[in-house]
């Protein structure tokens, strides 16, 4: 009897499966196993191309995914006091929404005045870039500078700092459909949690549980990354305003945006506050290393130091792991990729690990 009851699984394996009442086959699949893994390809190429293809509409729907996350703890706390949910969810859109004006005033009215101000840096600036390759070609390094000169001028900077304001304006045309899924999402939050409890055999079940799981690690990275990108910003602007550097909000904007971005985006953000220091200062070397300095402080002692602490393991993830995504997702939807492609690998990663099947794939992703 045993015997009988592991054929059918050894059948399978081989690809067939018979009526043993009757002995015919009655399913037969040559390397079913093998067809079965080919399918998942295809189909997880399909869902890339659907999404390449439908960025329009899933990036909005995905930021807005993500702005649920962040404003659940704010929703839960005032909701722990007795307000009721709707109020709740009124009051952390209201906060949202003036923290993303304010943000945005202060950041396009920062790149006005820095684009308007190019002109009178661009003589400065070319002298400078002259110097480098001067003092390289008596070094030997033979170079056509003025060709570079062309492409690394003033002028290319200040075309992709018109391109950053069209498109940080390009976003805020879809603010107002990523707040109203914002809040209808909220608005059902509680409604959901039952529906899946109902769906999948109450609180207590396997799956229920593993949505509530990945849920908090999820809403735990976005919250306090968001927190620390924000305390590094607001570092870097005070240091900065300290030291006198022209354009002390904006870089330090920029520092919080860029803090989003693994890897590069915080060594990307201490280049415009360096390049603006050589050419503010009339001693620029002392005041290049002074800033050099305490941008590096500050990167190490938050970025280092603090944000492991305070993330603990919702981020750990090996670093190539991380670039890989962070090009990905950047081919898939632009910059606003980059800035997604820590958060959807934490949601990966989360789902990875309280899946049984698929726990190896997430022991090769943990740095």
């Amino acid at each position: 009897m045993q015997n009988e009851a592991n054929q059918p699984e050894e059948q399978l394996n081989q690809g067939e499966i018979s009526d043993y009442s009757t002995g015919q086959t009655i399913f037969k699949a040559t390397h079913y196993k093998v067809n079965r893994y080919y399918m998942a390809f295809i189909a997880g190429v399909l869902l890339l191309a659907v999404l390449k293809i439908t960025r329009a509409i899933i990036v909005p729907i995905v930021i807005s995914f993500f702005l649920v996350m962040l404003l659940m703890p704010v929703v839960r706390f005032l909701t722990k006091y007795k307000v009721p949910l709707f109020i709740a969810v009124i009051i952390s859109m209201i906060v949202l929404i003036a923290f993303i004006g304010v943000f945005g005033m202060l950041f396009v009215f920062s790149l006005s005045s820095l684009q308007e101000s190019i002109p009178k840096y661009s003589a400065k600036f070319e002298s400078f870039m002259t110097s480098i390759f001067t003092t390289l070609k008596e070094q030997g390094i033979e170079m056509n500078y003025q060709i570079l000169l062309e492409q690394v001028s003033l002028k290319q900077i200040a075309a992709i700092v018109g391109k950053s304001m069209m498109s940080f304006l390009a976003l805020l045309s879809n603010l107002t459909i990523i707040f109203f899924i914002t809040l209808l999402t909220l608005l059902e939050s509680r409604r959901f949690k039952e529906k899946t409890e109902a769906a999948y055999g109450g609180k207590n079940s396997a799956f229920a549980g593993t949505i509530k799981i990945v849920g908090r690690e999820i809403q735990r990275y976005i919250f306090l990354k968001t927190v620390i990108s924000l305390a590094t910003g607001l570092c870097v602007w005070i240091f900065l305003a300290v030291v006198g550097v022209k354009f002390a909000l904006l870089w330090g904007i920029l520092t919080f945006l860029l803090n989003y971005i693994p890897n590069i985006g915080s060594i990307i953000a201490g280049v415009p506050p360096l390049v603006m220091t050589m050419l503010q200062f009339e001693h620029p070397l002392v005041y290049a290393v002074i800033v050099l300095i305490g941008l590096l402080t500050i990167q190490i002692v938050i970025g280092n130091l603090t944000d492991p602490k305070v993330m603990g393991k919702s981020l750990n993830i090996s670093t190539p792991v991380v670039f890989i995504a962070m090009i990905f997702w950047g081919w898939m939807w632009g910059i606003v990729g980059m800035f997604l492609s820590v958060p959807l690998l934490v949601c990966v990663k989360a789902i990875l690990a309280h899946s049984f099947s698929l726990k190896p794939v997430n022991v090769l992703l943990e740095g």
